[in-house]
């Protein structure tokens, strides 16, 4: 694939890494990767560019744990409001259910633990080169520099690609990180953190809002949006951590870290009323600097203490994180009626932006825990939280609003050991999150909203069928409170978001050379409103999947050995597509096939991967939380070279 004239990253990047290669002993890194071979369970793990399992940082048993605040970087509290690069982090993954038992301080839905880059002592150099979905296009540069008269090991890369969830939205980027580790004496391990990345010439999609108890008629696999409409960001993430022993019991464990989102331009394209003939009312959106920034951290002291096959773990925490926020400010266009599928270019507005809201707050959480190991018997974590709230909303034109609130939050965990075969696990755990304020088009407009406790309650059971196949069951049931409008158009606490459901994990090489992963989540998403005069409200939450199945499948060749074939197959079962429950998104099956040759590059261990997506090209549509259709992605295409230098 050919980039347009004047954008050529992959071309001018890969020049770049021949150049830097030749400086560089060759040491294997990512041409090996397989994620299907590396998965424990299917619950989810992102490990460099692939991504498998039920769940991920958007989305576990039916809510988000990034946006709930549950993201930990090498096991730390972290407060994440702009998404980590492969230039820094190795991969992520989804603790929750089994996976979390013993690990400090749970919360509900999960934690998205992201690791970072691993460091060696040899110098390194991985290169990617991809192209596809549709326009996408990219080269990614990821090395490593050890200084050993320094006890320094520097990983560090760069990339510039083109990025395109959809035919046409094209988003461009670039992007550097390092992640450098200082071992100054034996026991104390210093790690540095500076990723950046800049967007531009972000193409903005259109949203789709039915005023007709019905689903959009199916639009074009092609552009519709606005040329002029292009997004610019930048996101970054500071910080370092350490990690000293302090004598040979207990370990001290810190992390600061910065997180920034910035959007100095940022557009939206509605179609709202949407009928289902397709007409719809035009709505073009502009906002000024849309800006969030977090720092948070972590300090954390740790004490072992072994009693024959007993082994006690003592945690003391004090985490914490202070965000302020400016948003809104927008200028609102309606442009007129128009038709859903056609691309119908409109003259740029001419926005006239407001003042901007500014949303601090601030989340305080001491904390002990206790976690203990009896061998061949069995694990117990409990623990307690102490948590200290605040927040401060000063909407423009309007005295400064606080709201606080200081609950003690409660964990515990175990699992038993039946047999050398099976392990039985239980656990509850209590959190609070931020819950924003109302919208701007709700009566109450900028109001705080009261802050989220939240709990959840889960058991099951692992079950080894083989040295090489484990098998998961379990059960959950978490609960949050449910916000919306009423009758009056006031946002606010209408009642009981319950996610209730079963998920099933099968993972490990059934036979020589043949490995899958299968999961399967049942979801019975809830939502119970208690106020009487509410507005129409159905049982089931907005965009819930009754049931999310997922098959991976890799398969070497017995008879060519540099040769695997791969399978996914996915289930995705019907969910609420309108608040009363009026409209439905039927259920849809889809498949993808792949394939991977490994080679020697220029004497380099290197790897192909080709990617066929949703090859039957099955229609269907995604949907926001607040009912906004969009097209999900038809059939496409992808090929990644990866080789290390």
């Amino acid at each position: 694939m050919t980039a347009t004239p004047g954008h050529r990253p992959a071309a001018r990047a890969w020049m770049a890494a021949l150049a830097l290669a030749t400086s560089l002993q060759a040491r294997a890194q990512h041409a090996a990767d397989n994620a299907v071979v590396s998965a424990e369970d299917a619950f989810g793990l992102t490990i460099g560019t692939e991504t498998i399992g039920l769940y991920d940082q958007g989305q576990v048993r039916g809510f988000s744990p990034q946006l709930a605040g549950n993201a930990r970087l090498n096991g730390l509290y972290f407060d994440q409001q702009a998404p980590l690069t492969a230039r820094v982090i190795e991969g992520s993954t989804i603790r929750v259910g089994i996976s979390a038992i013993g690990y400090p301080f749970p919360a509900p839905t999960g934690i998205v633990d992201y690791g970072l880059r691993h460091v060696g002592d040899d110098p390194a150099l991985t290169a990617v080169l991809d192209a596809g979905p549709f326009d996408a296009r990219g080269v990614d540069l990821d090395g490593q520099f050890p200084i050993p008269a320094l006890d320094l090991r520097v990983p560090v890369g760069v990339s510039e690609r083109v990025d395109a969830g959809l035919p046409g939205y094209t988003t461009r980027s670039i992007s550097a990180g390092a992640a450098p580790q200082w071992t100054p004496r034996e026991g104390v391990t210093v790690r540095a953190l500076w990723d950046w990345r800049k967007v531009s010439e972000a193409k903005t999609a259109p949203l789709i809002f039915m005023g007709a108890p019905s689903l959009p008629p199916q639009v074009p696999a092609k552009y519709l949006g606005q040329d002029w409409a292009n997004g610019e960001s930048r996101l970054e993430n500071y910080g370092a951590t350490l990690q000293a022993e302090l004598s040979r019991r207990w370990t001290l464990q810190v992390g600061l870290f910065q997180s920034v989102s910035d959007a100095p331009v940022q557009y939206a394209d509605l179609y709202v009323d949407t009928q289902s003939t397709g007409t719809a009312d035009h709505v073009l959106i502009g906002y000024p600097d849309q800006r969030t920034s977090s720092t948070s951290g972590e300090i954390r002291f740790a004490g072992q203490f072994n009693d024959g096959a007993r082994r006690h773990e003592l945690v003391f925490s004090l985490r914490g994180r202070d965000a302020v926020a400016l948003y809104d400010g927008a200028d609102v266009r309606d442009v007129g009626p128009a038709v859903i599928g056609d691309a119908a270019p409109v003259p740029r507005p001419d926005f006239a932006y407001g003042p901007r809201t500014r949303d601090e707050n601030r989340l305080w959480l001491a904390g002990v825990g206790y976690h203990g190991r009896w061998l061949e018997r069995g694990e117990l974590s409990v623990g307690v939280q102490k948590a200290d709230y605040e927040k401060a909303v000063a909407v423009p034109g309007e005295p400064v609003a606080h709201r606080t609130d200081r609950p003690w939050r409660f964990y515990g965990t175990m699992a038993i050991v039946l047999t050398r075969s099976a392990n039985l696990y239980a656990g509850y755990t209590q959190g609070i999150e931020d819950s924003g304020v109302a919208p701007s088009n709700a009566a109450n407009r900028g109001e705080i909203l009261p802050a989220t406790r939240t709990w959840q309650q889960d058991a099951g059971i692992q079950y080894a069928l083989t040295p090489t196949v484990k098998l998961i069951a379990g059960v959950f049931d978490v609960h949050k409170p449910y916000f919306n409008a009423d009758a009056a158009n006031v946002y606010t606490d209408l009642g009981d978001q319950r996610h209730r459901g079963l998920e099933f994990s099968l993972a490990g090489e059934l036979v020589k050379d043949l490995n899958i992963v299968a999961g399967l989540e049942v979801l019975d998403a809830q939502v119970a409103a208690s106020g009487a005069g509410s507005a129409p409200i159905g049982s089931h939450a907005v965009g819930q999947n009754d049931h999310l199945a997922q098959v991976n499948v890799d398969y070497k060749l017995q008879a060519w050995p540099a040769v695997s074939l791969d399978l996914t197959w996915y289930s995705y079962g019907r969910r609420a597509a309108s608040f009363d429950n009026s409209v439905w998104i039927p259920g849809t099956r889809s498949l993808d096939l792949g394939a991977r040759y490994r080679f020697d590059l220029f004497r380099a261990p290197a790897s192909l991967r080709l990617l066929l997506q949703n090859v039957g090209n099955v229609y269907s549509w995604a949907l926001t939380d607040s009912a906004g259709f969009s097209p999900a992605p038809r059939r496409s295409a992808q090929v990644y070279l990866t080789a290390d230098f």
